[in-house]
C-alpha cells in the first residue's frame, strides 16, 4: 500500500522519513545522505550533520531543512568562513565556534566543549550542523568525545570518528586515544 502511495506522489518528493543504517548514519528514503550537498557530509546520528565548510547556498538549504544550530570548528583566522556567523545570526540560527586549529587542538578539553555544545543544541529544536573545513577535524573531535565522554573503546571511538569525517588525522587521534587508554587503564 505504501509503495502505491509513494508511486502516486507528485514530483520527486521522497516518501518516508529516512532510515538509520547499522552504523547509525541516517539516510533519506532514496538512500542519499540528508546533508544538503555539503562536501563530506554525513549523518552519523539522528539530528546531527557532520561536514566540511558549507557554502552560503548550502547553509540556506540547511536552515530551510531544519538546521537550527551550526557548530564550527574553524578558527576565526581561517580563510573563507568569516561571513558565516553574521549570516546565521540574521537568520535565527544559533552559531557556536569551537576553534580547532589542527592536531595540536585535539584534546580532551575540546572534546568536552564539543559535547556540551552538542548536548545543548540537541536538547533544543532542530538539527545540528557540525563542520570544519573538510570534516576531518569534526571526525577527530567526535572520536575523542566518544572515548572521553561516552566511554567507548579506542576502536569504537575511531569508528565514530570515521563516520563523522575522520581521515588524515586518524593516526594522531589513534595515538592520543591509545595513550589515554593506557593512562586511564581502559585498554
Amino acid at each position: 500500500m505504501r509503495a502505491m502511495i509513494c508511486a502516486l506522489a507528485i514530483g520527486t518528493i521522497a516518501c518516508g522519513a529516512g532510515t538509520t543504517s547499522a552504523g547509525g548514519a541516517t539516510t533519506a528514503s532514496d538512500g542519499s545522505a540528508e546533508t544538503f550537498g555539503i562536501r563530506n557530509g554525513a549523518r552519523p546520528q539522528p539530528r546531527l550533520i557532520t561536514a566540511g565548510q558549507p557554502t552560503p547556498a548550502q547553509l540556506d538549504a540547511a536552515r530551510a531543512g531544519g538546521v537550527r544550530t551550526v557548530i564550527s570548528l574553524r578558527a576565526d583566522d581561517e580563510p573563507g568562513q568569516a561571513w558565516e556567523a553574521d549570516a546565521l545570526m540574521t537568520e535565527g540560527v544559533r552559531f557556536v565556534r569551537i576553534p580547532v586549529h589542527g592536531a595540536e587542538d585535539l584534546t580532551e578539553e575540546k572534546a568536552r566543549q564539543l559535547d556540551a555544545a552538542l548536548a545543548e543544541a540537541l536538547a533544543a529544536e532542530g538539527d545540528v550542523l557540525l563542520h570544519c573545513g573538510s570534516s576531518n577535524r569534526v571526525g577527530a573531535l567526535m572520536a575523542l568525545r566518544a572515548f572521553y565522554v561516552q566511554g567507548k573503546s579506542v576502536e569504537e571511538a575511531l569508528a565514530v570518528g570515521r563516520a563523522s569525517g575522520l581521515a588524515s588525522l586518524e593516526p594522531q587521534v589513534r595515538e592520543r586515544l591509545l595513550a589515554a587508554c593506557s593512562a586511564l587503564g581502559r585498554c
